[in-house]
């Protein structure tokens, strides 16, 4: 498997074979790069970005054997308690490139946004669960990287403030505590 649409393709089906057969793995959802584009905003990634619940044997033993059918290996990050970001598993190819993060929800708002995903189908192939446009924008603000802020106004320019589900929104940022992060982004994607 070389190209991102084939690992992406194949990830979904592994993740969806999983949900019906293990009850370890709740859910998870498309973020990063490709779930922007998804939302209309077009943006280059070399890789996938996935949410998942699911317990931590599954999260290491489970991503473990993704990484195996990938070709690839795959690296558990334990995370401290005041990173944004929890405990993720990084999924290299052969060569030592980065293919797939998974970031572990610990929190209940993440899985609430999980659960709220929208599917949407994929080459034809496949349906996979896509965050919210909301639930994605709280979660780039969370990430807080300058990419991910990037992304956040950029997002904001094909989906108009106005359109956004405000009250999910206010509640999500609050209960992410970016509420103050998402004031000022809105302030300035009005402005423009």
């Amino acid at each position: 498997m070389e190209s991102l649409e084939e690992i992406l393709i194949h990830v979904a089906r592994f993740l969806e074979d999983s949900k019906r057969k293990d009850p370890r793995l709740k859910g998870y959802a498309l973020i990063g790069a490709l779930a922007v584009s998804a939302h209309g905003r077009p943006r280059a990634t070399q890789d996938i970005d996935i949410l998942i619940s699911a317990d931590q044997f599954y999260f290491t033993q489970s991503l473990s054997q993704l990484a195996d059918q990938l070709g690839g290996r795959c690296e558990i990050r334990k995370s401290n308690p005041a990173d944004p970001i929890g405990d993720t598993a990084r999924i290299y190819d052969r060569h030592g490139n980065a293919m797939v993060d998974f970031l572990k929800a610990r929190w209940k708002w993440e899985e609430e946004m999980i659960l709220a995903a929208e599917r949407v189908a994929y080459e034809g192939k496949v349906n996979i669960p896509v965050a919210g446009r909301e639930d994605l924008l709280v979660l780039k603000l969370r990430a807080g990287s300058p990419q991910d802020l990037v992304d956040a106004t950029e997002l904001l320019k094909v989906i108009s403030p106005r359109k956004l589900d405000q009250a999910r929104l206010a509640k999500m940022a609050k209960r992410a505590h970016v509420d103050k992060a998402l004031t000022k982004l809105l302030k300035k994607s009005l402005n423009q």
